[in-house]
């Protein structure tokens, strides 16, 4: 429905003949129907002036046009056309030019899901319908900046264009500069990325806080001067009933420091494949040895003598960082808990954990190989998320190291070199002094040994 229409009643002006018309904002305001479906707008095809007539009173017609309400609708679907749900809409009126926004990530009952496109900005001057495809996400928390809990939104500007990384960014104006996540009902361990715009030289300081109450404890910080980025931070504990704090130049803030959307997943395990049936791990998170998949043990390594590495079972949650001996199936990955703290064993462990890739020097460590420790010969390289033992911690004498078991299962005893050098005693199972023992079970120094 469009066009010119009278609306309301005839204006009347009285006054002296020949003088002219002067309409008054309330004769030309907006006007809408009883649902709001259709408005009406005063038109300009109205006559620019008006005299009084003769009869010193005139009724002057004032036309509105007619501009029916249109809304625009974003759908998110899978890649094979199913409807996921409505994400997102906007609604106006004819001739107006309105702009639809859809998220980057989007929930449909439990389950997080991704756009196939970035955050955008569709300028629509029809009603309709678009469709946006996204797949299954592995997140499980998102928030758009602006829509944090606590942020002054007169004070965070939306820019007018994309960035290079196809994402629309909000800006802190020179104000309100922390931004909150919502509280955490149930606690746990996260990994969070951050994506961020700095349009200048100067250096701005962005922090990563637990907010407790009113107290708030620094997990992280960092600085860049100018360019955009993800921000990553694996290993963020939030206890229950705390909020994430985001913030940047603490209380002066600055407008060409930006933030974008932020997401959070949370870390509940880890894999780890055995490539036999012993195997190293290394982890950032703290690691629950308590509760453990089927098939799989965990130790410590406590002593080290010239012809065994003892090991010790672990039964307890462990801190992030420690360097463990994993026993299952080979070529199994087995799936070991995450829990937000555990104990320090670092005083009883001789394990050292290369959490992050580390370099070792020429016969500075031995790496666990083939269900075998092999002192390094050259420079090497521990890949991230494996253990190993460094050679100070083992006795120049040393010829050989087996696995020991301090449960007193003596059977459990298993080989980690090739051979046996100089051993002080050598015995077969029916008891016989063996002098050059080949392949086979013995009892080495009063334990079961398999020798390869």
């Amino acid at each position: 429905m469009c066009g010119e229409v009278a609306v309301k009643d005839a204006v009347v002006r009285s006054g002296e003949v020949g003088a002219g018309i002067t309409l008054q904002s309330t004769d030309t305001e907006t006007l809408y129907n009883g649902d709001a479906s259709i408005k009406y707008v005063y038109s300009s095809d109205n006559a620019s002036e008006v005299t009084i007539a003769s009869d010193a009173s005139t009724v002057v017609t004032v036309n509105y046009v007619a501009k029916a309400k249109i809304t625009y609708t974003v759908n998110a679907v899978l890649a094979n056309e199913t409807v996921l749900g409505e994400c997102a809409s906007v609604s106006g009126y004819e001739g107006e030019t309105l702009s639809v926004y859809w998220s980057k990530y989007v929930k449909f009952g439990d389950k997080w899901y991704v756009a196939d496109a970035p955050f955008y900005q569709g300028e629509i001057i029809a009603s309709g319908t678009k469709n946006v495809t996204y797949a299954e996400s592995d997140i499980d928390y998102f928030i758009e900046c602006e829509n944090m809990n606590g942020v002054r939104t007169d004070r965070w500007v939306l820019e007018t264009g994309e960035n290079n990384s196809g994402y629309r960014k909000i800006r802190i104006n020179n104000y309100y500069t922390t931004i909150y996540t919502a509280t955490f009902e149930e606690g746990g361990v996260y990994s969070l990325a951050l994506p961020y715009n700095n349009s200048n030289s100067t250096n701005h300081t962005y922090q990563v806080k637990i907010k407790n109450g009113n107290e708030y404890t620094t997990v992280a910080e960092w600085t860049i001067s100018n360019g955009s980025n993800t921000y990553k931070l694996d290993n963020i504990v939030i206890p229950a009933g705390c909020a994430l704090a985001i913030s940047c130049d603490g209380i002066s803030g600055n407008s060409n420091a930006r933030m974008d959307y932020l997401t959070l997943k949370k870390i509940t395990s880890v894999s780890a494949t055995l490539a036999n049936t012993y195997g190293t791990i290394a982890s950032t998170y703290a690691l629950d040895c308590a509760n453990l998949p089927a098939g799989v043990t965990a130790y410590k390594v406590t002593e080290i003598s010239n012809t065994e590495v003892t090991l010790t079972q672990v039964t307890e949650a462990v801190a992030a960082g420690t360097g463990l001996i994993l026993k299952g199936t080979g070529g199994e990955t087995y799936n070991i808990p995450v829990v937000a703290t555990g104990t320090d064993i670092s005083g009883t462990n001789k394990l050292k954990a290369a959490v992050t890739a580390t370099e070792i020097a020429a016969e500075a460590a031995y790496i666990l190989k083939a269900n075998e420790f092999h002192k390094v010969t050259t420079a090497s390289t521990v890949p991230a998320g494996k253990a190993y033992l460094l050679a100070s911690d083992v006795p120049s004498s040393a010829r050989d190291l087996n696995f020991a078991f301090d449960d007193g299962d003596a059977t459990a005893i298993s080989s980690v070199k090739s051979e046996v050098r100089d051993a002080e005693s050598v015995y077969n199972l029916q008891g016989q002094r063996v002098e050059q023992p080949t392949k086979g079970l013995y009892i080495v120094n009063g334990k079961k040994v398999v020798i390869k």
